[in-house]
């Protein structure tokens, strides 16, 4: 698919906070770490991420973006700094989420608080934009609406998503942690890799093979990773080559 070559460039246009929540009497409380916030929604009797009902990620790639976002969403919660590793296994849990309905609430920071219905219909001319059909993450950035808006192949879309939210990661034409990343698509961080990996290979359907195969195999998007700098025992990123799909 010559579609894809320039795979994850930066065509996907920032979304913010949409306000959908799936319960009205829901506590929320918000999270980040570097590149990514998740605004997490549960029970009132909420203990760690048991008791998840849903979440929204927001991708925060400039300073400003972040420090405004952070100051728009303290009215829902105290924004909470995590570590790599535990927002990581935070947004995994929001990858295994489903809404369950097309339909939710939205709050009243989306403005009137309506009822909001994601498009389901298959966009005929996503592959004109990049895009995997029957996916609205998967390809050259997204065509989503917002967070909450995937195509028809959903398990195959929320991968995407996750990997397109990853916390970690060097953007097109851009330098980041000390990197230069002169390519067409964005590089992310290896655990972020992983977790698509995994989560094509399970889905086991047709697009998401074609997916993997353009990725990991044609593509091999190098990932970035964590090292130790042996002069200053300090952590440093580097590159390292993809894993083969």
């Amino acid at each position: 698919l010559p579609a894809l070559r320039g795979l994850r460039r930066d065509t996907a246009p920032y979304k913010g906070f949409s306000g959908i929540r799936v319960r009205g009497d829901s506590a929320r409380k918000v999270f980040y770490h570097d590149q990514t916030i998740a605004v997490v929604e549960a029970s009132m009797d909420y203990n760690a991420v048991r008791d998840l009902q849903n979440c929204e990620l927001i991708e925060v790639n400039k300073a400003s973006l972040a420090r405004e976002a952070l100051q728009n969403l303290s009215s829902i919660a105290k924004p909470s700094p995590l570590g790599f590793a535990d927002m990581s296994a935070l947004m995994r849990r929001c990858q295994e989420l489903s809404l369950g309905s097309d339909t939710v609430q939205a709050s009243p920071l989306a403005g009137p608080n309506k009822q909001r219905k994601i498009d389901d219909n298959p966009d005929p001319t996503s592959l004109l934009s990049g895009i995997l059909p029957g996916t609205k993450w998967c390809g050259t950035g997204d065509i989503a609406a917002n967070y909450f808006d995937l195509g028809t192949e959903k398990d195959i879309d929320r991968c995407c998503r996750t990997h397109d939210l990853c916390p970690v990661k060097v953007r097109a034409f851009q330098s980041r942690y000390g990197l230069s990343n002169m390519s067409f698509y964005t590089k992310s961080h290896c655990v972020c890799d992983d977790m698509l990996l995994q989560c094509l290979k399970a889905s086991q359907r047709p697009t998401a093979n074609i997916m993997g195969n353009i990725y990991f195999n044609l593509l091999r998007v190098p990932c970035v990773e964590d090292t130790q700098d042996a002069e200053t025992a300090r952590t440093a990123r580097r590159y390292r080559p993809s894993k083969r799909y």
